[in-house]
């Protein structure tokens, strides 16, 4: 449900950064530092690409995004550093998470959308996002049920 009169974000369409992802991918690992690119493909066609590079000790590191913002010739080069911390796991082991610049929140995920400069947790922004789910009406629920 959107505000009204207004627009509400979209999680569908913002760019996702997952660090679960990056680290099964080999793009991150523990205690050394790593650089490369990461793209997201729509339709088998690159939609947008991010440098990174990334500083991971045993317990913390620092991931440094390199990419552009804005439309047309009005592009501007941006560079985020966002602060990986870990917690430790209940059974041995730590999980990771970025640190959101906007609010300071633990996060597994971060997003970016048209409208913002820096990835960011999905809480930082306001209107807050809404998932497809919640942009269907009760009825539309119902007839997709049966």
């Amino acid at each position: 449900m959107s505000n009204w009169g207004g627009w509400r974000p979209h999680i569908e369409s913002a760019l996702s950064l997952d660090l679960r992802r990056m680290f099964e991918l080999g793009a991150l690992r523990v205690g050394s530092n790593a650089a490369g690119s990461w793209q997201w493909q729509r339709d088998n066609e690159t939609i947008s690409t991010v440098g990174y590079h990334a500083t991971l000790g045993e317990d913390s590191g620092s991931l440094t995004l390199n990419y552009s913002s804005g439309t047309g010739e009005e592009r501007q080069p941006i560079t985020c550093t966002v602060q990986l911390v870990t917690l430790p796991r209940h059974y041995g082991g730590r999980i990771w998470y970025f640190v959101c610049p906007y609010s300071g929140k633990r996060a597994r995920k971060l997003y970016k959308w048209a409208r913002i400069d820096w990835f960011c947790h999905r809480t930082a922004i306001k209107p807050k996002p809404t998932y497809a789910c919640q942009r269907v009406g009760g009825s539309d629920r119902i007839n997709s049920q049966r």
